[in-house]
């Protein structure tokens, strides 16, 4: 899209230096026509590629999907994140913070590191409880305890 918008602009400042430099003549009319041709060109190069089946704007289409990903990506990740809180508050009373660390591979969502910082120990949380919040979080999220980091 940003190359096409350049190619436009480009020709018509292209249309309108030539007009001011160029000597009224045989010569003048005939470059203008000439670029007046190529700007023609330019402008319907999308009609073309629609008619051959060719993808028109891809590059656009592609910011577009891009983002997407990154938003649902980020969203799943957000989700991720209270599930723990919500689940931690629930089961040992503790206020946690909790930050996740992931990356996307082929469009999905892959957990590297959890870090849990304990903010409030509750009532139900023994001397122990951090190898347990450990312990609950791996089972809960499906992922091997050395991924989840418990800071007290």
């Amino acid at each position: 899209m940003q190359s096409y918008i350049l190619s436009v602009v480009g020709m018509i400042l292209l249309a309108v230096v030539s007009g001011l430099i160029l000597p009224e003549g045989k010569m003048s009319a005939f470059v203008k026509s000439a670029i007046a041709l190529f700007l023609f060109f330019v402008i319907v190069s999308p009609v073309v590629k629609l008619f051959r089946g060719e993808k028109i704007f891809s590059d656009l289409e592609v910011n577009i999907q891009e983002n997407f990903l990154q938003d649902t990506n980020s969203a799943q990740v957000e989700t991720i994140k209270n599930r723990v809180e919500n689940s931690i508050d629930g089961n040992f009373g503790a206020d946690v913070d909790v930050e996740i660390l992931w990356k996307e591979e082929n469009g999905v969502v892959c957990v590297e590191e959890i870090e849990i910082w304990v903010i409030d120990y509750g009532e139900k949380l023994h001397t122990n409880g951090l190898e347990e919040i450990t312990n609950h979080v791996a089972s809960l999220l499906n992922v091997e305890k050395e991924q989840v980091n418990v800071y007290g």
